[in-house]
């Protein structure tokens, strides 16, 4: 059985670009795994048929995303990322920053999230997880008879418990990003 390549040669102007299109296209394919190991510089210029120049150029561009990892020296080579939702949160909050968004879609985009992680907790939460969130809550009330900033703190821990308790990765780093943004 013959197996499918997964990369082809790269002989364009932008190899590096070039490069980067084949890496995303094999992981959204599912060709390419976390952790799976990528190559060393030398194995990929190989693969891709071209010098180490433009993989490298590739590989430190995805590396500063998380989409690979670099190793250096005896045993190194790149792997492929295992997703870090906290790099995800600070790379989205930075470009919600660049694009401008205001201050009010923040707020609306954070109602969306919570609505949808409360209705979600409400359906599958454990006993532990309602004890704690009561515990947050009574922070809160606790808080109202304090000062503003330990009162807006206790509001947000309460918040992004809820949207933690709903399990959802996805409303995890959204809120996170929201976060950043808006504190």
């Amino acid at each position: 059985m013959k197996r499918k390549k997964v990369f082809s040669s790269v002989r364009t102007e932008s190899l590096s670009e070039m490069v980067v299109e084949q890496v995303l296209e094999a992981l959204f394919a599912g060709q390419l795994t976390p952790g799976q190991f990528f190559g060393t510089e030398a194995q990929l210029a190989q693969t891709f048929q071209t010098s180490r120049v433009p993989i490298r150029e590739a590989l430190s561009r995805r590396a500063a995303l998380g989409v690979v990892n670099i190793k250096t020296g005896a045993g190194g080579g790149a792997t492929i990322g295992s997703g870090d939702p906290d790099q995800f949160a600070t790379a989205l909050a930075v470009q919600f920053m660049l694009i401008k968004v205001t201050t009010k879609e923040i707020f609306d985009a954070r109602i969306a999230i919570e609505s949808m992680a409360a209705e979600l907790v409400a359906m599958e939460a454990s006993d532990d997880t309602i004890a704690h969130l009561l515990e947050l809550l009574g922070e809160v009330e606790a808080a109202e008879r304090a000062q503003q900033a330990e009162l807006s703190r206790a509001i947000l821990r309460f918040r992004r418990a809820v949207v933690e308790a709903s399990g959802n990765r996805t409303l995890i780093a959204l809120m996170a990003a929201l976060v950043h943004v808006l504190y």
